[in-house]
């Protein structure tokens, strides 16, 4: 029985002593802060000084290429009445700063009535484009087929097979 129990607690501190060990922080390894958020992401630069381009999706979501003129007259809507938004709430704020306090009132009431509004042109623009998103949809459901024949004979156009490229 002695020796189980010796057995036991030799067990016991070798686990222990695994445990401490592992546990130790000296090999761990620091990771620089984020930077600022004031401060643009650091951007990847190659080897040879250059830098990537935007992916494709990106680059076209970026000049807002092949994006349908209501669509981009939408955003554009969307964009300035966003402004004027940020614009007055800022003067907003500049004017609460020295205020009194039946003015605070006041202004914080105007404050709530036009987050109140744009939040309801929000709803809208989310609404007017989930309509457009169902209108294309359909669309193309409806020319479904004759969109994928035309991606089959552009896919054909562009492939080049072994041996074509020097004839």
């Amino acid at each position: 029985m002695k020796k189980m129990i010796k057995l036991i607690c030799g067990v016991g501190i070798a686990l222990m002593s695994i445990s401490a060990w592992a546990d130790d922080s000296t090999n761990t390894t620091v990771q620089p802060p984020p930077p600022p958020p004031d401060q643009p992401p650091p951007q990847v630069i190659r080897p040879d000084g250059t830098v990537p381009a935007l992916p494709p999706l990106l680059q076209r979501l970026e000049n807002r290429e092949n994006v349908p003129p209501e669509v981009r007259r939408m955003l554009q809507r969307f964009e300035n009445a966003r402004e004027a938004y940020l614009r007055e709430q800022r003067q907003l704020l500049q004017q609460l700063r020295g205020a009194s306090e039946d003015q605070r009132a006041q202004i914080r009431e105007q404050i709530r009535a036009n987050r109140e509004e744009w939040l309801a042109r929000m709803q809208q623009v989310r609404e007017d484009l989930r309509q457009r998103v169902e209108q294309l949809r359909q669309n193309v459901m409806q020319n479904r087929s004759e969109i994928l024949d035309n991606a089959r004979e552009r896919r054909q156009e562009e492939r080049q097979r072994r041996g074509e490229e020097g004839r």
